[in-house]
Parts: C-alpha cells; structure tokens; sequence
C-alpha cells in the first residue's frame, strides 16, 4: 500500500469517526467512588456534565487515573456511565485497555467490543463502536524487563492487526 492510499484511508476513518471534526481538548475523567468504595455513577456524571462544555473527548479508565486498578466488571460500570453520557452530551470516549502484554490488551479490546455489541444491539463491531461513540482503544506498551524496541513494536503491531 502507498503512502497515498494510507493518507486517503485515514482521513476517511476522520471524518467517519469525528464528522465535526477531531476534539481539540481531551480529558481523563475521574472515577468517582461512594463511602464504600462501590463506583459513584452519581458524581462520575455531574463531573462529565461539568467537562462537556470543554472537552468533547474523553479517555475513559486511562492511566492518569485508576484504569489499572479497576475491575472487569468496575470497569463495565464505568463504561456503562460514559456510554450514556457520551450520547447525551455529544462526547467521543477513547477506552482504555491497559494491559501488560499485547494479548491481554487484545482480550480486553475484544470482551469490550463484544460487551458494546450487546449493549448497542449491533452486530457490526464498527458500527457498534460508532453507535457508542466509542472512537479507539488506548493501550501501553507491554511491560516487562529488559524488553527491546524490536519486541515492543512487534507486540504493539499485533493490537492494531485486531482492527
């Protein structure tokens, strides 16, 4: 594939997933808790109802805040939160999928891809990425001592043949 074909197919992806064009700002919300402990959708709302004015993106669960400590299943609630919020206050959410290794960030992209498929009740993955305002996954770059460059792109390469 040339250069111009990968330009021409990025800028198609632009303006499919951010017709109003690319958010300028984005914002790694906070994840609210309740005296328990339990998660506070409650307050995860008011602070995005807050942000929506500035920040029309989103990193949900990233690393500035508690995406690595979050559970499978705090991590849904937390989803479950922007993913309303994200439709009703016109936001793009980029999600976290913070792993150690390229194959649990695969995991993760693909039990939150199938979870979006059933919240959104569409089979296409990108169309029910596009209905969840859902916009791309973040990942790291795999831990692990002593790993070299050629073993890090290797691995990172393998979550972006996931498509």
């Amino acid at each position: 594939m040339n250069q111009p074909d990968i330009a021409s197919k990025r800028a198609q992806r632009l303006q499919a997933l951010f017709p109003s064009g690319v958010p300028r700002l984005w914002c790694p919300p906070l994840t609210h808790y309740d005296a328990d402990g339990a998660i506070d959708a409650t307050r995860i709302r008011a602070h995005l109802e807050h942000l929506a004015p500035h920040a029309k993106g989103l990193l949900a669960a990233g690393s500035t805040g508690d995406g690595w400590e979050l559970t499978d299943s705090e991590f849904r609630q937390v989803l479950d939160v922007l993913f309303d919020a994200a439709l009703e206050l016109g936001l793009h959410v980029l999600v976290a999928a913070l792993k150690p290794d390229a194959a649990s960030a695969r995991t993760a992209i693909q039990h939150t891809v199938n979870w979006l498929q059933t919240r959104t009740r569409e089979p296409d993955p990108a169309k029910s990425l596009a209905k969840a305002r859902i916009c791309g996954f973040a990942v790291c770059a795999p831990r692990g001592k002593g790993l070299a460059q050629p073993a890090i792109e290797l691995a990172l390469a393998s979550v972006l043949r996931t498509g």
